[in-house]
């Protein structure tokens, strides 16, 4: 079995701001956020666009912002190959973990190789577990998408009899 391949990536956003404190502080607690979109090729089948979003906070025990703020975004183009899985469902599971640890462990050496200079050092984003970031975001998104159909069914039958209507009156009128 072949592994999923990097074909290229992109970073589309970097944003490193350093909060410096008044006074000297302890930098206690670390927050992480990672989300990802997968997108198909139109015309290649084994083709991926695996889009990458971190954000990541240092603060102080009280919750202030204190040290760097990382807010980035990072794509990267995969190529599955033909013998990666014949289950459809592994396959896509595959592109979305493994995905997510490649495009993390490349931004982790570009933020760490660009800030070596900054006034705090080098930036070193916390290991992560893509296996439990996939499945937090699917079942994120798969509870937004739950939501969005719950709320919004009255408003889809509402705009298709309003169309019935309108295509009955133009239909009469003629």
């Amino acid at each position: 079995m072949s592994l999923l391949q990097l074909d290229d990536y992109f970073l589309t956003r970097l944003n490193v701001e350093f909060h410096l404190p008044d006074d000297e502080v302890d930098i206690d607690k670390h927050s992480l956020g990672l989300d990802y979109d997968v997108l198909k090729h139109e015309t290649d089948a084994q083709l991926r666009l695996v889009k990458l979003r971190v954000k990541y906070k240092q603060l102080t025990a009280d919750g202030s912002s204190v040290g760097y703020d990382v807010d980035c975004k990072i794509n990267g183009q995969f190529r599955i190959p033909d013998d990666l899985s014949d289950d459809a469902n592994k396959r896509e599971s595959i592109v979305h973990v493994n995905g997510i640890s490649i495009l993390y462990s490349t931004l982790r050496g570009v933020l760490g190789g660009l800030s070596g200079s900054f006034i705090d050092g080098r930036i070193c984003l916390p290991t992560i577990a893509p296996h439990e970031v996939a499945k937090t975001v699917q079942d994120r998104k798969r509870k937004d998408e739950e939501a969005a159909k719950k709320a919004s069914p009255n408003k889809k039958s509402a705009k298709k009899k309003a169309a019935k209507k309108a295509v009955k009156k133009a239909i009469k009128k003629t």
